[in-house]
């Protein structure tokens, strides 16, 4: 499983970094993708709304926030995980 170690820094592009999903104690709280990532893997995220799926609110987030994270390299594999992840609930 990657960490958000394995992301090389950037700045804000509109390629993604990296899709994630960020999960407390168990659930997926927020999904999006990581616009911006600094050498201190502090960054900027685009989150999508669940219903929809179009973008929402951009975060900016410290370097914890990502320890809560599962990462994905495209919105197919992340839609795919959580489509098997919903199915557990």
């Amino acid at each position: 499983m990657k960490t958000i170690e394995d992301y090389k820094p950037r700045k804000k592009s509109d390629t993604p970094i990296a899709y994630f999903h960020y999960f407390d104690k168990g659930s997926i709280v927020y999904q999006g993708y990581i616009k911006e990532l600094k050498k201190d893997r502090a960054g900027t995220c685009q989150l999508f709304e669940w219903v929809s799926g179009t973008e929402s609110d951009e975060i900016t987030v410290t370097r914890a926030f990502f320890d809560d994270c599962t990462f994905y390299d495209s919105d197919y594999q992340m839609n795919s995980a959580y489509e098997k992840y919903s199915k557990t609930r």
